[in-house]
């Protein structure tokens, strides 16, 4: 019974790595004069394609059946590495040779098999170093494909990599979708086990007579009907599978394919922590717990509404203004600028690594641009959809008209404004404000500021480009202050209640100041230039250690210096007159670049490893996994925050009830935020990597094509016989 446990719930994180594609699988051509015998033994795997587990390593071995081998592959699952549980994961399969005249092709069947039984082919192999191995699964209009490369030793020579990966390209095989395996810090075997919990999956954890024994004790009985039906439906499947061809094998006559009828979700890729593309990347692992951490601070504090809304005891709630912990809260608004500057980062950094490989064109920047949109946009439209049509039938209450049917009318009429990213202008120079997505104005703007940083970063170089990103950075520094003074508005956004149950639709600060992209550009252009920077010091001889000692220091009053900036708000709140325009716009001038400028200094000193206690706690696996869906996570918390101010009644503020308001949307939100990660924006996430594979290998193809008309007219001039 426990076998059974644990594998249900290894059935339900299957660790099988894929890749999906539509279409027949690819052909791929065996190795000719394959002898198995000689493959027979312990390889361990040096790269799988999208997978989160490590120190994995495969053994075949003999049966007593002629043509059929065993496959155990041992690794470290990626689940249960999350946690300090010691344990050892064993996954078994059968390999079977339906030809043995083309012993390199061969079937493969795994217990939790998602769609039957595979084709597994041998690339190639020289038995006593390497080997490549790929195997490919049908799946009605698509398949699923997977490619190994196995080692005799812990490591492999890189040439050796590189052959293998050269010959899986060949295939039309990708070899950017490999992941890199670790093998070190392996548990040890010496008696086939670990310590702690040891998971075997073999072709017998799930067989009919197992199955029945688990049944059998809860009904002697029973079990013997239910071992009957499993029986009797896997001869049914069975005798159906064997009428279909593998369009990757070459045919056979007599061949029968022996497959299961299990089809069950891969959630892989969203748990997958394996190294990234460019070593240079993996440093920036700690603006995944940045990222995450402040998504799930702006969803607590725009999920504080309904309570606002609904509070019976309005006194108590006022007086929260007197707590400088609350001024945090109500001061907080400016953690946004966070996001503007680590966008504007990635934008720089990113762009200055992939202008390695090529020089960058400006026929990029459309193509960037269009990307840029199809990554935002497929999980955004769906829920803007659901806000302007059934979000109206998902409850009633007393305000449910004013917080939900106002708000799906408004998406109805400007739907197209959200996803052309136009909407933080468009709501208040056209409409006033609008309460449809409300949070999505900072798509609008980030999107604007992205299309910015592309034209600079592609058509300006050298000093034109340090010119042009100093005028922006003064301009907008400047727009802020002058929309202050001659719009007599607040130096920051003040956080009154009355504008938290309006949703600021009637606050002037937030419309126009606020949600503005050219207001906000200076944080974006500051992290422009901080990638910049630090790409530069990291492709120079420029001795960085040498102010370790005091940029250590500095580096640990960082968040204590961000939060007095947060504080420096609470003087918008003071009892009496309004403060003096000058003091507004001083606050609306420098406030936000100062706040900006710090996390900047975090995020270099992030990138250089200047303090192991932030760098530690920020770059554990959770912070990747939570990072992924905070995206969806932060388009749907607005609906939920919604639905639960229209259909509530009257609450009385106290710390249970803003705990149990605050940590309920919060979890609603990430709950919604995976279901909507796997079913839509993964998907889109693949197709995106499609097209940037296609274009590589377009890429690839020109400059072939283009080489070898050079050598052709090079050869022609060779051969040109000069007249006499």
């Amino acid at each position: 019974m426990f076998r059974l446990c644990i594998g249900v719930l290894s059935l339900c994180a299957v660790v099988l790595s894929h890749t999906y594609h539509l279409g027949a699988c690819p052909v791929v051509e065996p190795m000719p004069g394959f002898d198995m015998n000689q493959m027979l033994g312990v390889w361990y795997v040096i790269q799988k394609t999208s997978t989160a587990s490590h120190c994995i390593t495969y053994n075949f071995t003999r049966t007593d059946e002629p043509s059929t081998y065993q496959l155990e592959q041992v690794s470290q699952h990626f689940i249960l590495g999350l946690t300090p549980l010691k344990h050892d994961y064993r996954y078994t399969g059968i390999l079977t040779v339906p030809d043995p005249s083309v012993s390199a092709r061969m079937r493969v069947r795994f217990p939790l098999s998602v769609a039957g039984s595979a084709s597994y082919t041998v690339i190639s192999t020289d038995y006593s170093k390497y080997a490549a191995i790929f195997t490919c699964q049908k799946m009605s209009f698509a398949h699923r494909q997977s490619a190994t490369i196995l080692s005799r030793t812990k490591e492999l020579d890189k040439m050796f990599v590189d052959k293998m990966r050269t010959k899986l390209a060949t295939f039309g095989v990708d070899p950017y979708d490999l992941s890199l395996i670790s093998q070190s810090e392996c548990p040890k075997h010496p008696n086939g086990t670990t310590e702690g919990v040891n998971i075997n999956i073999d072709p017998n954890t799930f067989s009919t007579h197992n199955i029945g024994e688990a049944v059998r004790k809860t009904g002697g009985v029973l079990a013997d009907g239910v071992e009957y039906v499993v029986d009797a439906g896997k001869k049914v499947y069975h005798k159906v599978a064997s009428s279909k061809e593998d369009l990757t094998e070459a045919p056979s006559n007599g061949r029968s394919m022996d497959a299961d009828a299990e089809w069950l979700p891969n959630l892989t890729k969203l748990l997958e922590v394996s190294n990234r593309s460019d070593p240079r990347q993996d440093r920036l692992k700690c603006l995944d717990c940045t990222k995450s951490t402040l998504i799930m601070m702006v969803i607590m504090g725009h999920s504080i509404q309904p309570l606002v809304a609904l509070c019976q005891n309005v006194y108590d709630l006022e007086g929260t203004y007197d707590n400088i912990l609350w001024h945090i809260y109500y001061n907080g608004s400016i953690i946004v600028q966070v996001f503007f500057t680590i966008s504007g980062f990635l934008l720089a950094y990113n762009l200055e690594i992939a202008s390695e490989r090529e020089p960058l064109h400006y026929l990029e920047i459309p193509k960037r641009i269009a990307l840029r949109w199809l990554r935002l946009t497929p999980p955004y439209a769906l829920v803007l959809g659901i806000s302007a049509t059934w979000l109206r039938f998902a409850q009633s209450g007393p305000l449910w008209k004013t917080y939900v049917n106002n708000s799906v009318n408004e998406c109805r009429s400007n739907w197209w404004a959200n996803l052309l990213y136009i909407n933080n202008y468009y709501d208040n120079y056209f409409r006033n404000g609008t309460k449809c997505m409300l949070q999505t104005w900072y798509l609008a703007a980030d999107f604007q500021l992205h299309i910015i940083g592309l034209l600079v970063c592609v058509l300006c170089k050298g000093p034109v480009r340090k010119a042009v990103l100093g005028l922006l950075f003064i301009a907008g520094i400047i727009a802020p202050g002058l929309h202050t003074y001659f719009q007599d508005l607040n130096g920051t956004l003040l956080l009154y209640l009355e504008f938290i149950r309006s949703m600021f639709v009637k606050d002037r600060t937030f419309n126009i100041v606020y949600i503005a992209t050219h207001t906000n550009a200076a944080s974006f252009i500051m992290g422009l230039s901080l990638g910049l920077i630090i790409y530069r010091v990291q492709n120079t001889n420029f001795d960085i250690k040498k102010y370790s000692k005091i940029y250590v220091y500095l580096f640990k009053l960082s968040l204590p210096v961000s939060f007095a900036v947060i504080l420096v708000g609470m003087v918008g709140f003071r009892n009496g007159p309004k403060i003096s325009i000058f003091t507004r716009v001083v606050l609306s001038v420098l406030v936000k670049p100062f706040f900006s400028a710090i996390f900047a200094f975090l995020i270099f000193g992030i990138v250089f490893k200047f303090d192991k206690f932030y760098r530690r706690f920020g770059e554990a696996y959770l912070w990747t996994v939570l990072c992924r869906v905070s995206y969806c996570a932060y388009i749907c918390h607005m609906g939920i925050v919604q639905i639960f101010a229209g259909s509530s009644q009257m609450m009385i503020y106290n710390v249970y009830t803003l705990f149990i308001v605050l940590l309920g949307s919060l979890m609603c939100s990430y709950i919604l935020a995976v279901i909507l990660w796997l079913f839509v924006e993964s998907p889109f996430l693949g197709v995106i990597d499609t097209i940037r594979s296609k274009s590589k290998e377009d890429k690839i193809a020109t400059d072939k094509t283009e080489d070898q008309i050079a050598r052709g007219k090079k050869d022609n001039k060779k051969r040109r016989v000069p007249k006499t």
